[in-house]
């Protein structure tokens, strides 16, 4: 039987209204693959010969089956005849038919769609272009199905800009088509135009047509799918061509390699002016690129119609910056595209800039919904859709006010869930009071002709000149007795890594011998399960006063088995001695120190979430009653997380954290006799974020620490206890509200290690969070206390970051100049070099060029340590041989630990201080420093958690710059008394007592020989 396109339209799909999935669909992947050149074959049997052709057949017709036909056979008599050798692929009879019936009768539709149809087969494709623009456009049918072959073939062969014209001239005289609007969308999609791709979308829900990736590209609209190998063909294909080139600047976005992207889009522009997603994608760029010389011309080159454009409007918001227009023009942006999570999250944060809480949580409740909404559809497999997930989607899409959507996804789940029409009827007012704001606010949008008032006198930033600066980093683990490599578990039976093989090892920096010496602990992994183990333990090396270390784990009684992750330290019981406190995938242990060099484990509370997968953890009293607590930063959970590897296009590879369920994290309150009680529930600890690093500090410097976890591919949580002092714990996350949650964008990003430091000099803690590979990391300023804004575009570290994939990281003023600088460990999760990513990758240091702006150590002067390529986890921050310079000891995956000391050359000075709680929990996790220097006052914390799975020597290490004199300090101690100290020397360490009204200096460093027990106040309590 031969279809028309009426029974295409029929048969093909549902009809508008019908449920829009039945089962089994392509994935995405499949879609993208099916652009490719070598596809055409099966394309044309899938599509062409079923759908496409033969429109004349009648069952009167198929008489003329042999020969070449009669003489005077008609025209309709011999495209009939050349139909059926069609059908029984006797192409050359086929074609001479056809040539017969359009002699006899030029431009017969019939005649000329079998002989369209016959040239593509024998893949003469120019001549089938011919024959299908040859069909009068009288004859519809045959006229809409010659388009939509022109289309197939010419997306085939890479004329894209060509094959969608012919989708267009289809889809006008045949709207309700399916397969045009699939086909439109996939092409925009590709070509960089997810905005021009939503309208045939809606298009698809519409008729009830979508397929779950049809639904998943509508939920993340600006998720960028990726065939450059298929838009390279079609650049050469078709050099004049913008639609390749703008596809290939979409990829090098999303990679974020903004200069290739920009050159690629003024090319772009330049072809083709109204090409308006091109445009703001260009503005985007120069931004990104901090181009400001550029900006005049980019919006000089803008056509009129660009200022209705949504997208150009949030380009603009960036390029304004911290001026006031800034927050309209985001508010017009999302004024005319009501689900740009982007410019919603923006201006919901310029609203609490201006203490507008009330209007800005109206926003900010919309932009973490659809963040919450495209985290969860990137889990699901349009192949195999996860049916709780698909339910989660349409109750999320509800809350939005997008009701057929929820329906469609719901459909794909098969089940109708109970919606009260109160939900429904709240939906649709929320959206509608979030509508009268953005259109309210978006009324003072600057007027077009002001905005150029912007670009005068505007120029980009000069980058501070490192050159002068000798600085490095020297790896000298093997040289002063570290050995030590983690161990994953490999399965050699296997291809790719399980979820657990990533993650790596922490470190921890301590003393815990109290010679005045920092010591190393590294946590170790073990063959999985890791029940009976004793091949692949934990290892302590003792410092020897700087002399070197000595592995000493045997003679502890540290006899750590379990799989290990991170570490954290800390004074549990106030005996002025650290602790150990190891988070394992499983049960995690605490070792308490006995003074003597061994350690006691002692027992934790069992059930619960005390089996969970524990990534990094902390030591901190978290209630104010001067007793150390502990928290678990648990990851994900499910029955096949140890053993489930997932497909990609590269084969078996790690899965992502979206195809497990995330595991809640846990409390355990010390009761101060011994014993820790888990208050996870009443305390209000999140059910789940799917943690992987966490730092107390007091965020909003009112005495009391927060906690910040950083959580993977879900919103960030910042705990706020909202408990009076030494009550049991009340937490509320108020990481939305304090511009924590998100990054820039207000987008959830994989977000690992953390990094707690005054970056910009203005009295309080920011925050640096390293992210996934193509995500920035991400830089929190706070701008006044509890607030803060992810300034890593502006501040030179987005653009460095892309193409990394960041784990641990510090603050250490490397040059001791007073600038806190950054360093980052990278690294892979397994080998996914098909996608253009490093495996092992180059760790990263960032100087601080002040006012936390940063420059990355150019290439010309990386060496040692920052001259190579490792896969870098756990990194903690000590100054190991006390020569007043900040080193740092990063674990590997794959090869040995490192212990990275600084061999910067500086004739700069620096101050190093241990704070002593009394009335406080020992540890003072919490307190602040102030020093006053050059007219600044800058701040100093003391933290825990440290990151990820990593644990910094509890010491302040300040750089005080070329200035030799004495300084003065104030003490902040957490239960809000203020102590002020004057006439510290330079280059020289305090210990600063709670409640002592003179600091204790610290015998001078007397290297290879360790000193007695510290007998001063600073030890006693």
């Amino acid at each position: 039987m031969v279809e028309t396109v009426s029974d295409w339209q029929r048969g093909g799909f549902p009809a508008r209204g019908a449920p829009a999935y039945s089962g089994k669909t392509a994935s995405v992947c499949a879609d993208v693959n099916f652009l490719r050149a070598e596809a055409v074959s099966r394309m044309l049997d899938r599509r062409l010969l079923l759908l496409l052709v033969c429109l004349i057949v009648a069952a009167g017709a198929l008489w003329f089956t042999s020969g070449n036909g009669d003489s005077n056979a008609s025209a309709d008599e011999l495209a009939a005849a050349a139909a059926n050798r069609l059908s029984e692929r006797d192409f050359e009879a086929a074609a001479e038919l056809a040539r017969a019936a359009i002699t006899r009768q030029p431009g017969h539709p019939q005649a000329l769609l079998v002989a369209g149809e016959v040239a593509t087969r024998m893949q003469r494709f120019e001549e089938a272009l011919t024959h299908y623009g040859a069909i009068p456009s009288e004859a519809t049918e045959a006229w809409l199905t010659g388009q939509l072959g022109s289309g197939e073939i010419l997306r085939t062969i890479g004329r894209l800009s060509r094959a969608e014209e012919a989708y267009q001239r289809a889809s006008a005289v045949a709207p309700d088509l399916p397969l045009l609007h699939e086909r439109l969308a996939l092409l925009q999609r590709v070509t960089g135009r997810p905005r021009a791709a939503r309208s045939h979308l809606r298009e698809l829900l519409a008729l009830g047509a979508s397929r779950p990736e049809h639904l998943a590209w509508l939920a993340d609209p600006f998720r960028v799918l990726s065939p450059v190998e298929y838009l390279q063909q079609c650049r050469t294909a078709a050099p004049n061509d913008p639609l390749p080139l703008q596809g290939l600047a979409a990829v090098a976005m999303s990679r974020g390699e903004f200069a290739e992207a920009a050159e690629l889009l003024r090319e772009v522009v330049r072809r083709k002016p109204d090409a308006l997603e091109a445009q703001a994608a260009l503005g985007r760029c120069l931004w990104e690129l901090d181009a400001r010389d550029d900006y005049a011309a980019w919006f000089s080159g803008l056509p009129e119609s660009a200022a209705g454009h949504p997208d150009i409007w949030f380009a603009l918001g960036l390029i304004a910056g911290q001026r006031e227009e800034a927050a309209a023009c985001f508010a017009e942006c999302a004024r005319q595209d009501v689900e740009h999570r982007s410019a919603l999250h923006r201006f919901a944060i310029a609203l609490l800039e201006r203490n507008d809480e009330a209007t800005a949580a109206t926003a900010m409740q919309r932009a973490e919904r659809l963040a919450r909404l495209e985290s969860l559809v990137a889990g699901i497999r349009p192949e195999q859709p996860n049916v709780q997930a698909c339910v989660e989607a349409g109750h999320l899409l509800v809350e939005l006010a997008r009701f057929e959507e929820a329906v469609a996804w719901w459909q794909v789940a098969g089940t109708e869930p109970e919606i009260d029409r109160r939900t429904v009827d709240a939906a649709a007012e929320a959206a509608g009071v979030l509508q009268d704001l953005l259109t309210r606010s978006a009324g003072s949008k600057p007027a077009w002709q002001d905005i150029r008032g912007w670009f005068r006198g505007e120029t980009g930033t000069t980058p501070e000149i490192l050159a002068s600066r000798d600085i490095r980093f020297e790896d000298e683990a093997a040289r002063h007795g570290i050995d030590f490599t983690y161990f994953e578990s490999p399965d050699p039976t296997t291809e790719g890594r399980r979820m657990f093989e990533f993650t790596g090892g922490g470190v921890a920096a301590f003393d815990y011998d109290r010679d005045g010496w920092p010591d190393l602990y590294f946590t170790q992994g073990a063959n999985w399960p890791p029940e009976g183990n004793t091949a692949f333990l934990d290892r302590l090396f003792r410092n020897r006063a700087g002399g070197g270390f000595q592995q000493v784990t045997d003679g502890t009684r540290i006899a750590e088995t379990g799989y290990s992750q991170g570490v954290a330290t800390g004074d549990i019981n106030n005996d002025g001695l650290a602790d150990l406190y190891v988070a394992n995938f499983g049960r995690n242990r605490l070792f308490v120190n006995n003074g003597d060099g061994t350690f006691d484990e002692l027992t934790l509370p069992a059930g619960g979430r005390n089996e969970l997968w524990t990534t990094s953890c902390l030591i901190a009293d978290l209630n104010g009653d001067g007793l150390p607590d502990l928290y678990d930063v648990n990851y994900v959970t499910g029955d096949d997380v140890t053993s489930r590897i997932c497909e990609t296009s590269a084969g078996p590879r790690v899965c992502t954290p979206q195809a497990f369920p995330p595991a809640p994290d846990r409390l355990l309150i010390n009761r101060g006799d011994g014993s820790f009680k888990d208050v996870s529930d009443e305390a209000g600890v999140p059910r789940g974020g799917r943690g992987l690093g966490i730092v107390a500090f007091d965020f909003d410097a009112d005495g009391a620490c927060e906690l910040f976890v950083a959580n993977d591919a879900m919103q960030n949580f910042l705990l706020d206890n909202t408990a009076g002092a030494g009550e049991s714990p009340r937490f509320e996350d108020v990481a939305l509200v304090s511009g924590l949650a998100f990054g820039a964008d207000g987008e959830a990003q994989a977000c690992m290690g953390v990094a707690a430091a005054d970056f910009d000099a203005d009295g309080v803690t920011d925050l640096f969070v390293t992210n996934y590979f193509n995500e920035s990391n991400t830089l929190y300023l706070q701008q006044s206390p509890g607030l803060a804004l992810d300034l890593a575009a502006s501040r030179g570290l987005r653009a460095p970051s892309m193409p990394l994939l960041g784990f641990g990281t510090q603050a250490i003023d490397v040059d001791l100049d007073g600038e806190d600088d950054l360093v980052v460990a990278n690294g892979d999760l397994d080998d996914f070099s098909h996608e253009g990513r490093a495996f092992r990758m180059r760790p990263q240091l960032f100087m601080n060029t002040g006012d936390g702006r940063f420059e990355e150590l150019p290439e010309s002067l990386r060496s040692g340590y920052f001259d190579g390529e490792v896969r870098g986890r756990g990194l903690a921050r000590l100054d190991w041989n006390r020569d007043g310079r900040g080193d740092f000891a990063v674990s590997h995956l794959d090869e040995p630990s490192a212990l990275a000391t600084n061999r910067t050359a500086t004739a700069n000075h620096f101050l190093a201080l241990r704070l002593v709680g009394t009335k406080s929990a020992r540890d003072a996790i919490g307190a602040r420093v102030t020093i006053l220097s050059k007219d600044r006052q800058r701040t100093y914390e003391l933290t825990a958690g440290d990151g990820y799975q990593a644990s910094n020597e509890r010491q302040l290490l300040i750089g005080l710059g070329a200035e030799g004199e004495s300084v003065g300090i104030t003490v902040y101690w957490p239960d809000g008394t203020v102590w002020a100290f004057d006439g510290l020397q330079p280059d020289t360490g305090y210990a600063i007592v709670e409640g002592a009204t003179v600091p204790f200096r610290l015998p001078p460093v007397e290297r290879g020989r360790a000193r007695p027990q510290l007998t001063t106040p600073a030890a006693s309590r």
